[in-house]
C-alpha cells in the first residue's frame, strides 16, 4: 500500500513539473468595439516561467472576416520570473457586425525535442456601422478644406523675392558700368597725362554742369577723369575698379594720405550722386574740383621727381 502512494505522489508531482514547463498562449485586444476601418492592435503573447522555443504561426492576410494590416516584429522578453514572446498586430474590417478572430495553431519544442500543440482562444471584435438617417435627404460632398495663410511664410517668400531682385538690379548696374568704354578724352602720347587730365579739369569747370542742374554727368566725367591720370600716369587700372578698389591700390603705391583722404571724399560724393541720386551742397562740388586739381599737381610732381631722380642714378652707373 505504501509502495503505490509514494508512486500515485511522484506521478503527480512529475506530471505538474512537465505541465509547468508548457507556455501558456494568450491573445488580447486592446479594444474590442471600433467603427468600421477603424484598426484594432491584437497582442499574441506566449509566456513560461522557463525559456522555451516556439514555432510562431505565420500569419496570413486575412483571419476569417478580418483583414490583418500590419504584422510586427516578434519580441522577446526574458526577466527572472518569466520568458515570453510577444507580436503585435493590427486587423480591421470594412463590413459591421461581431466577428471571431480564428484560433492560432502554435508548437512547443521542449530541450528533449518532444513537441506540444497550441491553440488560441477565439476572440471575438466588433466593428459598428455608421449610423445613417434615412428621414433625412442626402447631403452633397463637402469640398476640400482651406489651408489657412501663413503669414510669415508669404513674408520670408517676399523677402527672398526683393533681395534677389535688388541683386540682380545692382549687378546689372555694375556690370554695365564696367563694360562701358573708357572716354575718350583726346589722349596724344606725347602730352605727359597729368597735363592732359589738368586741361579736362577745366574744360569740366567753365562747362559749369552742376550750375545747370546737371550733377550727376558732373561727377561721371570728374571720375573719369581721375580715373584715366591714375591709369595713365602710374599704370593702375582705374577705369575698371570700383572705388574701394581705387583706394585701396592709392594705399597700397604709397600715397601721401591726404591725398588718399580727398580721393576717399571724392568718389563717395560722387557714388552716392550716381547711385542714390544724392544732391550735394555747391561748395561740395567745388571742393571736389579743388580735390581733383590738387590731386593731379602733386602727383605729377612726385612723378617727375621720382623720373628725375631715375635719371640722375642711371647717370652715375654709366659714369662708373
Amino acid at each position: 500500500m505504501a509502495k503505490k502512494l509514494v508512486l500515485l505522489i511522484f506521478i503527480l508531482l512529475v506530471g505538474k513539473n512537465l505541465q509547468s514547463q508548457i507556455p501558456e498562449i494568450r491573445v488580447t485586444a486592446d479594444t474590442n468595439n471600433v467603427l468600421i476601418g477603424d484598426q484594432i492592435k491584437i497582442i499574441l503573447e506566449a509566456r513560461s516561467k522557463d525559456k522555451f522555443s516556439l514555432n510562431w504561426t505565420p500569419l496570413p492576410d486575412t483571419l476569417g472576416t478580418l483583414e490583418v494590416i500590419k504584422r510586427g516584429k516578434i519580441d522577446t522578453i526574458s526577466k527572472q520570473d518569466f520568458y515570453s514572446l510577444r507580436q503585435n498586430i493590427f486587423v480591421t474590417s470594412f463590413d459591421g457586425g461581431t466577428y471571431p478572430m480564428p484560433s492560432l495553431t502554435f508548437t512547443v519544442i521542449h530541450s528533449d525535442s518532444s513537441l506540444d500543440t497550441l491553440l488560441t482562444e477565439p476572440l471575438y471584435l466588433k466593428f459598428n456601422s455608421v449610423e445613417v438617417d434615412t428621414t433625412k435627404d442626402i447631403k452633397d460632398i463637402k469640398g476640400p478644406l482651406g489651408v489657412p495663410m501663413d503669414w510669415k511664410k508669404y513674408l520670408l517668400y517676399l523677402l527672398i523675392l526683393v533681395i534677389v531682385i535688388a541683386l540682380s538690379v545692382f549687378g546689372y548696374k555694375y556690370w554695365k558700368k564696367r563694360s562701358q568704354k573708357k572716354p575718350d578724352l583726346g589722349y596724344d602720347p606725347s602730352i605727359p597725362p597729368h597735363i592732359l587730365a589738368l586741361e579736362a579739369l577745366k574744360q569740366l569747370e567753365s562747362e559749369k554742369l552742376w550750375q545747370s542742374g546737371y550733377v550727376k554727368k558732373y561727377y561721371i566725367r570728374l571720375t573719369d577723369i581721375i580715373r584715366i591720370y591714375i591709369e595713365r600716369q602710374f599704370k593702375i587700372m582705374a577705369m575698371e575698379m570700383v572705388t574701394p578698389e581705387i583706394i585701396s591700390s592709392l594705399r597700397e603705391n604709397n600715397f601721401d594720405q591726404n591725398l588718399i583722404n580727398d580721393m576717399s571724399e571724392l568718389f563717395s560724393i560722387a557714388d552716392f550722386v550716381k547711385f542714390a541720386k544724392h544732391q550735394p551742397l555747391p561748395d561740395e562740388n567745388s571742393k571736389c574740383m579743388n580735390y581733383a586739381v590738387n590731386f593731379v599737381n602733386i602727383t605729377s610732381q612726385i612723378q617727375s621727381e621720382d623720373k628725375l631722380t631715375e635719371l640722375r642714378n642711371s647717370a652715375k652707373e654709366e659714369a662708373k
